[in-house]
């Protein structure tokens, strides 16, 4: 089945793109498709890999769509590798490489909660 995924594409992200519905959108990732392309558009350059000799990268739109989706609703890594296809051991590595560029891009808007922050009580 992932082995397909360079064959026949991902299904799911092709039936979400067909339809366009901007409440679909809503529904999967929890964000707006204006939204989603907003942020698509910001960090594409950082989060975009090459196709190499022996298979196609999975896309920035894909990449994002992957982290979005397990930010929203913290699936597993397992459960997401049959949604979309990819091996759980490359979501393994997007999800982190996204947040990182999530976080860089839009730090003058969302501040992480970093463990150093938190004050102990007595």
């Amino acid at each position: 089945m992932l082995f397909k995924r360079c064959e026949d594409g991902n299904k799911l992200l092709a039936d979400i793109a067909e339809e366009a519905a901007d409440e679909t959108i809503v529904k999967f990732l929890r964000m707006t498709e204006e939204d989603f392309e907003h942020i698509l558009a910001k960090i594409s350059n950082k989060i975009c890999k090459q196709d190499t000799f022996m298979r196609k990268a999975v896309t920035a739109r894909e990449r994002l769509i992957i982290t979005l989706r397990f930010l929203a609703t913290g699936e597993s890594f397992q459960s997401l590798q049959f949604l979309f296809r990819v091996t759980n051991s490359t979501i393994r590595r997007i999800v982190p490489e996204v947040c990182s560029a999530l976080i860089e891009e839009f730090a003058d808007y969302v501040k992480p909660f970093l463990k150093s922050s938190i004050k102990k009580v007595p």
